[in-house]
């Protein structure tokens, strides 16, 4: 209890007298500044080296971990890790971070570029649903993707124009293939809004599928939703991913 006391005594006396508190320093370079190593000097700047362990909160409220005269609200001079993160539900629209040549993270110019909206789920033969709803007017690249019991797979690609003005809105198939064969899909463009994607040489699996498995129609029954409908003989999981490209 006594130790406990004395440093608390030490810190008061010290915050009031310098308006600063080192802690393993008599040297703060902050407001507040812990020393993990005890390694600083008592006078002057740290070294890169000395500053590696430090910890510093600026009277600017700016926090920097390994250094000391941090540049960003939270300014981390080595290795981060994030142990536990949010997983985002299906639908949520989740924009691209990136590093500039400095380190510091920041979003894509623009503020709808690069912006993410997936979903994801199983439907039965015959079934008309709606995977994606609510998508904002603008220019976007789909991908759907399924995978049927015998780890066989077709990836497809679709330019999607988007704008509820004038019904300016539809998609068009641009390439895909399927594993087992290497062979891309044969599409049937049926309206602007509507391709449907059959594929040639698909054999049986053990799920039920049949040759017709994995085909399916991709629609846009109304600006800003896109359903799919599927023409296989057995319930299919589709997922599909809209990137924004304008």
């Amino acid at each position: 209890m006594g130790k406990k006391t004395i440093l608390l005594c030490s810190l008061i006396i010290s915050s009031l007298a310098y308006s600063q508190v080192g802690i393993n320093t008599t040297n703060p370079q902050g407001t507040f500044h812990v020393d993990g190593a005890k390694d600083n000097p008592s006078t002057g700047a740290p070294s890169t080296a000395q500053q590696a362990n430090d910890f510093t909160v600026t009277p600017a409220g700016t926090v920097g971990i390994g250094v000391t005269v941090p540049t960003n609200t939270l300014d981390v001079n080595g290795t981060a890790r994030i142990r536990t993160i949010n997983s985002a539900s299906s639908g949520t629209v989740l924009s691209s971070v990136y590093v500039d040549a400095t380190g510091v993270v920041m979003k894509q110019a623009g503020s709808t570029t690069g912006e993410v909206r997936s979903n994801s789920g199983s439907i039965g033969a015959g079934v008309n649903a709606a995977y994606l709803t609510g998508i904002p007017n603008g220019l976007y690249m789909l991908a759907i993707t399924t995978v049927n019991g015998c780890d066989d797979a077709t990836t497809v690609n679709y330019l999607v124009h988007s704008y509820g003005s004038n019904s300016y809105y539809g998609l068009k198939g641009i390439n895909g293939f399927l594993t087992s064969t290497f062979g891309s899909p044969t599409y049937a463009q049926t309206a602007r809004n509507t391709v449907a994607v059959t594929w040639p040489g698909l054999g049986g699996c053990g799920d039920g599928g049949n040759a017709t498995a994995f085909n399916y129609t991709v629609t846009m029954p109304a600006a800003g939703q896109i359903n799919i409908i599927n023409n296989g003989n057995v319930a299919r999981n589709y997922k599909l991913t809209l990137t924004r490209n304008d």
